[in-house]
């Protein structure tokens, strides 16, 4: 750690990528998730609701009021449609996803919404976090 910390260049690019991270994301439009937006919001409620990633109606009907810039695909694309990468079993829905994600993202989905923010900047904010601890890992071991 000592020998990272007298090369200034890896400090100061560090410095400059935290920087650049909140930046980016304080300016983000924030409104869609990339990707498979909806089964990574319905595995959150899922593990918030009950820590299991086995989707419940509940779960979905929780997930459009959450996630209201994603609802219509939560309900009609993902959850009715049953071919689209969720599969039944036990009367509960499982996506082709792990839920490590979705689980990492639900205690910051609970702390910002106690703080009035939208759920959905909870994925933005988690993963600018990730980034900045790979690259403190990175830097310092």
């Amino acid at each position: 750690m000592r020998r990272c910390l007298e090369n200034k260049t890896a400090v100061i690019v560090l410095v400059l990528f935290i920087i650049l991270s909140l930046v980016e994301l304080s300016t983000a439009d924030i409104g869609i998730i990339n990707g498979d937006d909806a089964e990574y919001a319905m595995q959150l409620e899922a593990f918030q609701n009950h820590f299991s990633f086995g989707i419940t109606e509940e779960d979905v009907i929780q997930a459009e009021q959450d996630f209201p810039e994603i609802a219509q695909r939560i309900d009609s694309e993902f959850y009715e449609n049953k071919s689209n990468h969720l599969h039944e079993y036990k009367g509960k829905m499982y996506s082709n996803h792990y839920g490590s994600y979705s689980a990492l993202v639900m205690p910051v989905k609970v702390i910002i919404q106690k703080l009035g923010v939208r759920a959905i900047w909870a994925f933005s904010i988690t993963n600018v976090i990730l980034y900045i601890s790979a690259l403190l890992v990175i830097v310092f071991l």
